[in-house]
């Protein structure tokens, strides 16, 4: 019998860093005068803990508006305010000081400050702004419709030194904004996109540094975003909403130092044309530039108002409520010089950026007076041809920019209003006397401003692809929404795609504020009774009564309640979910089972490659058995998201509900003697499994038909869809069987996330087949088939765990796979950074792991290398340890 001992070395730092107070933020709601505050820790020794914290909010002034006073809580997250009503518009500043178990004296963080937003009644007479749109509108065929994008100025003096000065301004659909010739902020396409009959959002920006006394000019330029539409009437039998023509709300308020206030509102005396540069503008199709129309300086002071500009027209006001923005606009975060530029035959260029992308081209050419030189993108070239762009998978996109030259010679220009998804372009028009080099473009990459939060490598080169190509696949689908895919004539907030992803994706990129935003849209985009539209916001109406879908709502508010500690959401969100469980309750059961689903386990692999989806039945799952499923996951979640809420006494309805569908379920469905569900796939069994719904004593019968499924009928291949992939990995994994959700995911051959990156994807394609289906939904920028796939790669492969209390307490807890010798992973989480990172050498498992100050963690040691082949556990407390596991003859540790 082989021994196996630990030896456990604690890493102590090079140098000491004590007691300190980083990352102070607050985090803005959804209602003027709602806050919360959150901060971490940061110290070498081991086993630090916060013991108590204070608050203090101050108003612009330095007076104090709130002391918390010393509160005895290690929390320090989402830590509401709790003092005097704060005033709309006004600037606050906020510090927190900590007292720790080590240190007589209290730490205290840096000072930071938020500006409250307007109440209602604050917009001082401002107005809805612009131009109307008849004569403009360009119908080039029964679908495509676009708009010129509109400019506004207005020139205004400022008599004496101002102390502060802050805009609010939404400018729908997209916008930007400038003050005496620079442009405010470093955001792109302006506030948000939301359903604008419901909620309209504005930003705030402190401008005070852009202003100077005497002579100001403002200005915005305006393109068409989501509120204009992307298209006129019908997509696919689906009607998308427009909701009027671009306009702009604006208030400048100005604090002198003497005390004077001033405010500057968009009203008609306010300037405007929609005969500049920019022609048409069309998230699909793209965006054309004159620059023989260029305005000149037109964002300065100075500027002559003749000829092409009139004063700027009262428009309808949006529907909507105002709201100010909470989750950061978009921002261009990364820039790639291209691969390869290679001229063909016919001299066209094809710009190569090595990576699928959403964000656009910037260029540097030569062209020639009045010639106009386009830009095409595409996702990949023609197999057939390798100097043609592949678009039939585009659909009814153009997805083409195009640069009218006003002179002949160099060129430097990128698209202001639109977005592309793709790796390649074929440029054309240009003057190519001089060839230009790679150096003369750069893939441009925006996305929802947020930061990285998690990393992950391991010895499996598929493995570390999976994560490398997830990230940036998410990064090209987050745009106020998370979005099904950033290429072809759709982008839209499909729900069912982030049930489950959203979870992994948290582990990526701290998602918090994005998803706050997107429950509020899922809300807001309801139907009166309580339908959920499978679309939000729902400029694609989609209220199909299903389950599976909708279900995104509940998993997105369940993320953010526990991996970041959000209680607030569940709060902001219990009514609206409450309300379409009863819906569905009330009219989608029939006899303990619900009914109706809409898309069945969507996208699984199907029989012949060239198919979009299976038609065979033995691999499809039964649709009332997903939504039952689901819906019992959706009322154990309610069961917690009522406590949380303050409801309860809801928890017995709940419980009650949950309790008849898992019978009636198991009536209808499984099958006692062969321990299977339904038609045996791996999608029914996968998910009765995981979601609680298989009769105590029969989990190793229904895991076996799993596995023998997998092995037997699938050569230990994938063969789900989107419903069962998002319990794949975690359910093989949780019942002894990591070696085979290893296997599924390193996969190379098809179907499998290797088949397609050995056929040079750079992110996860909409199908497994991607390579060879019909191009009618053929994405190859999509993220619903990861599935559970990241969740597992840090939950198990990792350990990294979520213990309670939004990671203040974690679990190590890693299932190291046969087949691999090495992990290394990290998450920032909202206590701080988590590393764990093991490795198998001569027979001897090495693990790092680091735990935050002001956590603990409970470690557990592999059964496979523990003394007794059993797990084992060790409490641990704050500080890098590194264990390792070797053959000798007793236990040592130091």
């Amino acid at each position: 019998m082989r021994l196996f001992t630990a030896i456990i070395l604690i890493c102590l730092a090079a140098f000491s860093v004590r007691a300190k107070v980083i990352d102070p933020k607050v985090l803005t709601g959804e209602n003027p005068g709602e806050a919360s505050f959150c901060w971490k820790m940061e110290d070498s020794r081991r086993g630090i803990l916060q013991e108590a914290y204070m608050i203090r909010v101050m108003d612009a002034g330095g007076k104090q508006v709130w002391n918390s006073g010393r509160v005895a809580s290690a929390t320090s997250v989402h830590i509401p305010y709790e003092g005097p009503a704060l005033k709309g518009g006004e600037k606050y500043t906020w510090n927190v000081t900590v007292w720790n178990n080590k240190d007589k004296n209290a730490s205290t963080s840096a000072t930071i400050g938020w500006i409250n937003p307007l109440e209602e009644d604050q917009w001082d007479g401002a107005r809805w702004i612009g131009l109307p749109g008849e004569g403009k509108t360009i119908s080039d065929a029964e679908s495509q419709y676009d708009l010129p994008a509109r400019y506004l100025r207005r020139e205004f003096d400022l008599g004496g030194e101002v102390s502060s000065a802050i805009l609010y301004v939404s400018g729908l659909g997209n916008s930007y904004c400038y003050i005496n010739g620079k442009r405010v902020g470093d955001d792109v396409f302006g506030p948000l996109p939301t359903l604008y009959d419901v909620s309209v959002p504005y930003l705030i920006y402190d401008v005070t540094d852009l202003l100077k006394v005497g002579g100001n000019a403002i200005g915005a330029a305006l393109g068409n975003g989501r509120y204009f539409g992307t298209r006129n009437g019908d997509d696919y039998g689906m009607n998308t909403l427009r909701f009027g023509y671009p306009c702009l709300l604006a208030k400048l308020h100005i604090r002198y130092r003497d005390g004077r206030e001033e405010t500057i509102v968009s009203d008609t005396s306010w300037m405007a044309t929609d005969n500049g540069p920019v022609t048409r503008n069309n998230e699909y199709d793209g965006e054309h530039y004159d620059a023989s129309l260029e305005l000149g300086k037109w964002t300065e002071t100075g500027y002559s108002c003749s000829g092409i500009w009139r004063p700027a027209t009262l428009m309808s006001a949006p529907k909507g409520k105002m709201r100010a923005q909470f989750a950061p606009s978009m921002a261009v975060q990364d820039e790639i010089i291209p691969r390869e530029v290679r001229r063909t035959a016919d001299g066209r260029l094809i710009v190569d950026l090595g990576q699928n992308v959403a964000g656009w081209l910037r260029v540097r050419l030569k062209g020639r007076k009045g010639e106009r030189v386009t830009l095409r993108y595409s996702e990949i070239l023609r197999s057939d041809d390798p100097e043609q762009l592949y678009v039939a998978n585009l659909r009814l996109a153009r997805c083409m920019d195009a640069y009218t030259p006003a002179s002949d010679g160099w060129f430097e220009w990128e698209p202001q209003f639109v977005i592309h998804g793709f790796r390649f372009v074929e440029i054309s028009g240009a003057d190519l006397s001089a060839m230009p080099s790679a150096r003369n473009f750069a893939g441009i990459v925006a996305y929802d401003e947020m930061k990285s939060t998690g990393t992950f490598s391991c010895s499996d080169e598929i493995l570390n692809l999976m994560h490398e190509n997830t990230a940036r696949g998410l990064r090209g689908n987050y745009r106020g929404m998370p979005t099904d895919c950033p290429q072809r004539d759709e982008r839209m907030g499909w729900l069912g795609d982030r049930a489950t992803g959203c979870y992994g994706e948290a582990f990526i990129y701290d998602v918090e504020n994005l998803y706050r935003k997107w429950s509020l849209d899922i809300q807001e985009s309801m139907r009166e009774d309580g339908c959920i539209s499978d679309v939000s916001p729902r400029y694609w109406t989609l209220w199909n009564e299903d389950v599976t879908w909708p279900a995104a709502l509940f998993g997105a508010v369940d993320m953010l309640w526990r991996q970041f500690g959000n209680e607030q959401v569940v709060r902001d969100r219990y009514d609206a979910m409450k309300k379409w469980v009863g819906f569905i309750l009330g009219k989608k059961v029939r006899d303990g089972i619900v009914t109706g689903d809409i898309y069945g386990d969507w996208c699984l692999p199907p029989e012949s490659l060239e198919l979009i989806h299976s038609n065979d039945p033995s691999r499809k799952t039964d649709g009332d058995l997903l939504g039952t499923s689901v819906m019992y996951d959706i009322l154990r979640k309610m069961q917690d998201f009522a406590v949380v809420a303050g409801h309860p006494e809801d928890v017995h309805e709940y419980s009650e509900a949950a309790l008849a569908l898992k019978e009636a379920y198991n009536r209808r469905f499984f099958d006692e003697s062969a321990s299977c569900y339904a038609n045996n796939t791996v999608t029914a069994n996968i998910m009765s499994l995981r979601l609680g719904l298989v009769p105590e004593g029969h989990e190793q019968g229904v895991v076996r038909n799993i596995v023998d499924k997998t092995v037997g009928e699938w050569n230990s291949h994938i063969s789900v869809g989107l419903m069962g992939v998002q319990h794949l990995f975690r359910g093989l994994s949780e019942y002894g069987n990591v070696d085979l959700a290893c296997t599924i995911a390193s996969n190379d051959t098809y179907p499998s996330y290797g088949y397609m990156f050995r056929r040079g994807a750079t992110t996860i394609w909409e199908l497994w087949n991607g390579d060879t289906a019909d191009p009618a939904m053929n994405s190859l920028n999509h993220l619903m088939l990861t599935g559970d796939c990241i969740i597992w790669m840090y939950e198990y492969l990792a350990g990294i765990r979520n213990g309670g209390d939004a990671f203040r307490r974690i679990e190590l807890k890693p299932c190291p796979p046969s087949q691999l010798t090495s992990v290394d992973a990290s998450y920032d989480s909202p206590y701080g950074t988590i590393v764990s990172s093991w490795k198998v050498e001569d027979g001897e498992f090495l693990w790092h792991v680091e735990i935050p100050a002001n956590t603990t963690a409970v470690a557990t040691v592999p059964g496979r290398f523990s003394q007794d082949g059993k797990e084992s556990e060790i409490e641990l407390e704050a500080g890098a340890y590194d264990f390792r596991y070797r053959e000798q003859a007793g236990p040592e540790s130091r």
